[in-house]
């Protein structure tokens, strides 16, 4: 699968950079997570995203 990120360096413009979040679930969805753990995934991303408290796993 080719990549679908560029260096700002090779690219047009910064914004060629962005994913769109449609984008982005589409991806994780095609990725092959057990269905079981992908809630876990995004859960822990949207905490650190608001930045709240985020146990790591022992």
């Amino acid at each position: 699968m080719p990549t679908r990120f560029c260096a700002i360096t090779s690219c047009s413009a910064a914004t060629s950079l962005l994913i769109t979040p449609d984008r982005w679930l589409a991806d994780f969805e095609e990725a092959g997570f057990k269905d079981a753990v992908k809630p876990l995934i995004l859960k822990n991303n949207a905490m650190r995203l608001l930045n709240l408290d985020v146990q790591q796993p022992a």
